[in-house]
């Protein structure tokens, strides 16, 4: 049985342009895709250099625009928040102005001065007068004060339990004497501000430098909402140059914040007060977040900056640096990344994708024309091809039936002289007529298929048909050693055309016979083994030790013309699964474990009644 050139695919030879598409193969080299689509790349690369530049400049232009936008807002509320301190520093110092005209400044023209002063400020806690009081005067300000009308006054300080009692006998005291407004201050009156170490402090510092000192957070002796505090000392002195006290005011930092930003309708950020002055661990003043003030967070550190979206102001309160830092209210606008440049990079690569791709599609599509262009040259070659191998084979009918019954005759003439060698002679003539009738079915089932006609099918034992198929390919086959056939006992017979089903066979182990020359392993053994595959079905399985299938697919190794050999037609396994499909079979091709291909076909069996 001649075997068809085209026909091996499982050599592993690479694909080559001649015979062959790329569109059927599945396969571009990279080389001829790029010298057939310059236009393509071309645009492709192009519009990937666009696209990334626009996202870059889109991206600076936004982030640009954000930035300053956060950076007017935190500028306004840095400004705003430092006007308000100002203002409440002013009032402060308006007091002090008041003592030094007026030597002797009454409870009563105090809390005028101080009320009109307070009805221009929402975010002073208390103005408050505090004198310096020598332990040998202390008895007289008391009963002054119980005089004016605080029946209780006493100079207090604060016990180790945390209440207040009579402050212990020392130099001198500073008590707060004058406090308005009076309601809700009162546990105030009467405190010796110099028994607390961070007051004396601050007292200190004013007295020597003769400037307005601020004390760091406190919590004052009238807070009831947790919030820290500031005390900011203005000394007052005689003009004698002796300290008289001093004008106290005090502020509520989460107040004080609060009231400067609160009217603010844009809460996208989040304003922080911190102490520079005071340690990393108690700078941590008061926080206004989206309307909400978080004024008691404990001991939070100053927060890294300046950098991206984080904008400080620096702010002088007496002796101390307040600083204020804006950051993006999580969840803000400023806090999440824009999207713009993401969608213009989206849409730039969407235009790229599709302007290649349809670029694409016109070089596939001439491609394809010139490929089926081809192919229906080849068609029309293999057209011919079969109108002469019908032609040539009704030519050789006649021949081989003449020596089929030539044989026929000398069988009968040699059987009839009883002095020939009737042994050999007519071993010899069956065999002649064996293989004439063997080829005249061969030829008769070549003119069937290229008729589209099926050939004569019945009852077959299949351990016949593959022993005879194995006989002719080993007989052939001048370079495999040999050929391993393992077949299952007690076969069932199956419904198939013997030739059709050797012609299968002879293709397929001549293609594996092929494959292993081509990967230099001709002298490993090629196997062929018959079993039972589940009910109702053999299966014939041929292997070899070749270079195997390289991730072929089933749709790729039995599509018609396609090929890996140069000069291959690609009709050979194609021919193989249409006769395997039309005996009602199944036909597949995989590379085996060690390398090789296994191809394995199934025939139904005769369902025997």
């Amino acid at each position: 049985m001649a075997k068809d050139p085209g026909s091996l695919k499982s050599n592993g030879a690479p694909l080559v342009a001649s015979g062959t598409s790329p569109l059927n193969g599945g396969r571009f080299a990279v080389a001829a895709f790029l010298a057939r689509n310059v236009a393509v790349v071309s645009v492709l690369l192009l519009g990937l250099l666009a696209t990334s530049v626009v996202y870059l400049v889109a991206s600076h232009a936004v982030e640009h625009d954000r930035q300053t936008e956060f950076e007017s807002l935190a500028n306004y509320r840095i400004n705003t928040f430092r006007s308000s301190v100002r203002a409440q520093l002013g009032d402060v110092h308006s007091l002090k102005a008041l003592f030094g005209v007026a030597p002797d400044v009454g409870r009563a023209e105090f809390a005028r001065f101080a009320a009109e002063l307070m009805s221009n400020s929402e975010s002073m806690q208390t103005l408050e007068w505090v004198p310096r009081v020598e332990h040998e005067s202390r008895q007289a300000w008391e009963e002054r004060a119980r005089r004016e009308g605080l029946a209780d006054f006493i100079i207090r300080e604060r016990g180790l339990s945390g209440g207040l009692r009579p402050a212990t006998t020392r130099p001198e005291y500073f008590p707060v004497y004058y406090v308005e407004p009076v309601a809700g201050n009162e546990p105030a009156i009467g405190f010796d501000l110099a028994s607390n170490p961070v007051r004396r402090a601050a007292i200190e510092r004013a007295r020597e430098t003769r400037l307005p000192s601020s004390t760091g957070r406190v919590t004052l002796v009238q807070e009831t909402d947790s919030q820290f505090g500031a005390l900011l000392f203005f000394p007052v002195f005689d003009r004698d140059g002796q300290l008289k006290g001093f004008v106290l005011g005090v502020l509520r930092a989460g107040s004080l914040l609060q009231g400067a930003l609160a009217h603010l309708r844009e809460r996208r950020l989040e304003v922080t007060l911190f102490d520079a002055t005071a340690p990393e661990d108690s700078s941590f003043l008061a926080r206004f977040s989206d309307g909400v003030l978080e004024a008691t967070r404990g001991n939070e550190p100053l927060q890294a900056g300046p950098g991206k979206f984080v904008s400080a102001g620096l702010i002088h309160v007496a002796d101390r640096e307040w600083i204020i830092q804006c950051r993006p209210v999580p969840g803000s606008s400023f806090a999440k990344e824009s999207m713009a440049p993401l969608l213009a990079l989206l849409v730039g690569l969407i235009v790229t994708a599709l302007l290649s791709g349809f670029l694409a599609y016109r070089s596939i599509g001439d491609a394809r024309a010139r490929h089926y262009e081809a192919q229906l040259t080849h068609l029309s070659r293999v057209a011919t091809t079969g109108e002469l191998a019908a032609s040539l084979a009704h030519e050789l009918t006649q021949p081989l039936c003449a020596i089929v019954l030539n044989a026929q005759s000398a069988r009968r003439l040699a059987g009839d002289d009883p002095g020939s060698a009737s042994g050999p002679v007519q071993d010899a003539l069956d065999r002649i007529v064996a293989d004439g009738e063997r080829a005249g079915k061969t030829i008769g089932n070549i003119r069937a298929f290229l008729s589209r006609g099926t050939g004569e099918r019945r009852a077959v034992a299949i351990e016949s048909i593959v022993r005879e198929a194995v006989a002719m390919v080993e007989a052939g086959a001048r370079s495999v050693r040999s050929i391993g056939l393992q077949v299952d006992p007690a076969l069932p017979r199956v419904f198939a055309d013997p030739v059709q089903i050797q012609q299968v066979l002879v293709n397929l182990a001549l293609n594996g016979i092929e494959s292993m020359e081509a990967a230099g392993q001709s002298h490993r053994p090629l196997t062929v083994s018959v079993s039972r595959n589940g009910a109702g079905f053999v299966a014939i399985t041929v292997e070899d030790e070749g270079r195997g299938l390289e991730g072929l697919s089933d749709e790729q190794l039995f599509s018609p013309f396609f090929t890996t050999k140069e000069h291959g037609m690609g009709i050979g396994l194609s021919l193989c699964r249409s006769i395997i499909e039309s005996h009602g079979g199944k036909i597949s091709g995989v590379s085996s474990g060690d390398g090789g291909a296994r191809f394995v076909f199934s025939l139904p069996v005769v369902e025997e009644v």
